[in-house]
């Protein structure tokens, strides 16, 4: 039945699979870096006000 240079069944599933596995990883990464915001770091206004300070002061330890 092997003629030439043939490949195994089993070693043409793993090169089929080792493939799809690489692609599907190219185009989750693409589409991770298509998502991505134009600008970062860009100020955001919130409509809920902020909380009144605090009324005690935070405990400093003892050395």
């Amino acid at each position: 039945m092997r003629e030439g240079r043939a490949i195994s069944r089993r070693r043409a599933l793993g090169i089929g699979g080792a493939l799809g596995l690489m692609g599907a990883t190219g185009l989750s990464a693409a589409a991770a870096l298509a998502r991505r915001p134009a600008e970062t770091g860009a100020e955001l206004r919130s409509a809920v006000p902020l909380p009144p300070p605090f009324q005690t002061p935070l405990p400093l330890p003892a050395y």
